[in-house]
Order: structure tokens, then sequence, then C-alpha cells
């Protein structure tokens, strides 16, 4: 099976080194199309990987097409390709491309799939969701699921769910590092190192996450867990519980999620 990727940024090359590593397919049968020449070059020579500059001619000597372009530069990408389309799976990671959006840019004539990843599939850690149009097959999915596999967990949700993700997961490593540079800066201002302070910070969120991921409990359990009564956890906790820490990252995804639909190309 022959997969053309248009776009060659951060998540393309992710997706590329992925598939080859988990020997989803080989370097042979991947062909990169983008304006960026210095970049494929630089793709060419890292993966082994074909590289153009058409994305028509990619697009012809492919079955599966993953689009990965900034939503900016959609229309243009897809231009005059709607006829090479046929009978080809067509996966977008764009944010907000809507499935009728992109039925319109592929003529009805593929068959289509949305993803949304996360950038811990960049080290094989990541979460990705996907919806599949009605025009999908169950091996379509199955293709999806065994790339996007390749690089942590895959979820399926509905079309109309994929704001929703894409405020809580596709944009939810924002916000961790936010709290690791908040949990930090605290530890500095203790008289912690600051290396010391952020090791501490980032190896403790990923332990914690590890546990709920691992033991299958639910974060309350597991919190109760650390949470003796008047002590030194109950002691910042209410500090969190005074601030409105729950409403304020509801508010938070409330916004992120507005802001997805706003930008949705429909």
């Amino acid at each position: 099976m022959k997969f053309a990727i248009l776009g060659a940024g951060k998540m393309a090359s992710t997706l590329i080194k992925g598939m080859v590593a988990k020997s989803v397919c080989d370097p042979a049968d991947i062909i990169v199309s983008s304006r960026g020449k210095d970049r494929l070059r630089e793709l060419h020579t890292a993966t082994g990987i074909t590289i153009s500059s058409d994305n028509r001619q990619a697009i012809e000597q492919s079955e599966v097409i993953l689009l990965c372009v900034k939503p900016a530069d959609v229309t243009q990408a897809l231009d005059n390709t709607a006829d090479a389309m046929t009978g080809k799976l067509l996966i977008s990671i764009v944010t907000g491309l809507g499935f009728s959006k992109m039925e319109q840019l592929s003529g009805k004539n593929a068959r289509c799939i949305r993803v949304m990843p996360n950038t811990p599939t960049m080290i094989g850690a990541g979460v990705s969701a996907y919806a599949a149009a009605q025009t999908a097959s169950k091996a379509d999915i199955e293709i999806v699921r065994t790339i996007f596999g390749s690089m942590g967990m895959i979820v399926e949700v509905k079309e109309e769910q994929m704001n929703a993700v894409t405020a809580l997961s596709g944009s939810g490593p924002a916000y961790i590092y936010l709290m690791i540079e908040a949990l930090t800066e605290a530890g500095v201002s203790l008289g912690l190192p600051a290396k010391l302070a952020q090791d501490l910070a980032a190896q403790t969120v990923a332990g914690a996450a590890q546990m709920v991921i691992q033991t299958g409990q639910d974060p309350k359990s597991l919190r109760d867990m650390v949470t003796s009564p008047k002590g030194t956890t109950a002691a910042a906790l209410a500090i969190f519980e005074k601030g409105e820490f729950r409403d304020l990252v509801n508010k938070a995804l409330q916004a992120a999620s507005a802001r997805a639909e706003e930008l949705s190309l429909k």
C-alpha cells in the first residue's frame, strides 16, 4: 500500500517515523509532498522516503492520503486533485476540517476520516481521536488505527465531538506544561534549584498520570490516598478549591472548544 503525506511539518515527520518504526510500511511506500524543498530534502535524507513538490502526483501514486497542512493551506493543497482522489482514503489531521469540506474538496470521490492527534505522539505517548465518515470502510478504520496506534492511544469519537477532543487532548499538553511551569516556579520560590524543581514537577505529573492509567482507579480515589486530614496536601488542595480551580479548567476548555468551532472549515 502506498501513502501520500501532504505537508512536511513536525506531525508529518512524526507519522513517517512512527509508520516506519512500527513496520506499518517501508519508507519506499511513502511519498511526501510539500512546497518546502529544504524540509523535503531533510526528510528524504533522514528517512529514505520519496519526495515531491506536486500534490496531485503524490495522490495519483498512492491509495491513502494523509493531509497534514495548516488550515489556511487546505484549499491550495487539494486544488485540482479531486479526480485523482477517486476510490482513495483521505485522512485529515487538520484542525476544524469537517467531512462536508473534505468531501467538497475531494469531489466526493474519496472516503474520509478525521483524526486529532496531540504532540506527545512524537515520543510514542500520544492520544489520537478519530471520526469516520459513512463512506469509510472497516478496512479504512483499521488503517487509521494501525497508523496512529503506533504512536500511542487511539480512540473513536463522533464528528460532533471533535471540537471537545481538540479542547481536551489536542490542546491539553499545553495545559500540563503550564502546570509544570507553575509547579517549577513555586518550587524555586521555596528555595529549590530551578532544574531540580522542574525535574520534580515533570516526574510528579508523569507518575500521577501513570497511576491513573495503570491502576484504573478514578482520580478522586487516588487523590484521597495522598490527602491526610489537615495535612500538607489538604492545605494545598484547599487553596485550589478556593480559587475555583475546576471551574477555571472548565472555562478554559469551553473557550478552546468555542475557538475550534470558529476555526472550522465546513
